[in-house]
């Protein structure tokens, strides 16, 4: 199913996105909030949601599990769940948009496809 979703995000037009997540350092003081890395994401389908009540830009991200598994592995992230929950948010273009929901597709239990919720 993984190699599925990945030729659907494909057929569907694939872009690419950044996490963005707090670095681990040493440093304490006001430099301490400008120290994050963005982390790219791709391939990732972008569809556009309708606002929300404050009139804020609402996207959903659907990903194959493939990026977002290797992301987890090199951060050492227990899963992709817990990987979004520290993130700072996700970067498109030059916005900074915050995660407000994460779904999964599943079969036999194991994710094959993401369905990330973001707003402005």
């Amino acid at each position: 199913m993984q190699r599925a979703a990945d030729a659907m995000i494909q057929l569907l037009g694939a872009g690419a996105v950044a996490i963005r997540l707090p670095m681990e350092t040493v440093v304490t003081g006001p430099a301490l909030s400008a120290l994050n890395e963005d982390l790219a994401l791709a391939p990732v389908h972008i569809r556009q949601l309708a606002n929300d009540s404050n009139g804020r830009r609402r996207l959903e991200l659907l990903v194959p599990a493939t990026p977002l598994n290797g992301i987890c592995e090199s951060q050492a992230a227990d899963d992709v769940d817990t990987l979004l929950a520290t993130a700072v948010g996700i970067v498109y273009g030059d916005e900074l948009f915050r995660v407000s929901g994460v779904t999964s597709d599943r079969s036999a239990g194991v994710p094959y496809l993401y369905h990330i919720e973001v707003t402005q």
